[in-house]
């Protein structure tokens, strides 16, 4: 019954069933999932977080990376498996796009991207490179 609905494209039940399957290790089958959801649908959910989780547990860092370069909701998780892979210039290039992108009209989220930035070059030692 899940299955139809998911092939019937609710959005509930896809981000159900792709739960299921990250809290069972099963990966392949959860990305598979995920990339069949509506790119529209793709940048609201959580899924592709759960699923980014569940490839880095499993040392599939590239994968998760994959998925979380697919969606703008998650530029600091991004950030921080990029840095966790020694790819530091990698990271910050990301939460720069991410501010970039950024609406003007939401400070708050410029300032938390800001400061992820900060706390990142001041971890790998690189506060020369804080140009903000």
């Amino acid at each position: 019954m899940l299955q139809e609905r998911v092939d019937a494209d609710e959005q509930y039940s896809r981000d159900w069933l792709i739960q299921l399957l990250v809290e069972q290790g099963r990966a392949d089958q959860a990305v598979t999932a995920l990339e069949g959801m509506p790119s529209w649908r793709r940048s609201t959910s959580t899924a592709e977080l759960s699923v980014a989780r569940l490839l880095d547990e499993q040392g599939r860092h590239e994968d998760a990376i994959r998925i979380l370069r697919s969606t703008r909701s998650a530029p600091e998780r991004l950030a921080a498996l990029l840095a966790a892979q020694g790819r530091v210039d990698e990271a910050v290039r990301a939460l720069d796009r991410a501010v970039e992108d950024t609406d003007a009209r939401y400070p708050a989220a410029i300032e938390r991207l800001t400061k992820a930035k900060a706390d990142l070059l001041a971890e790998y030692d690189r506060q020369d490179q804080n140009r903000n």
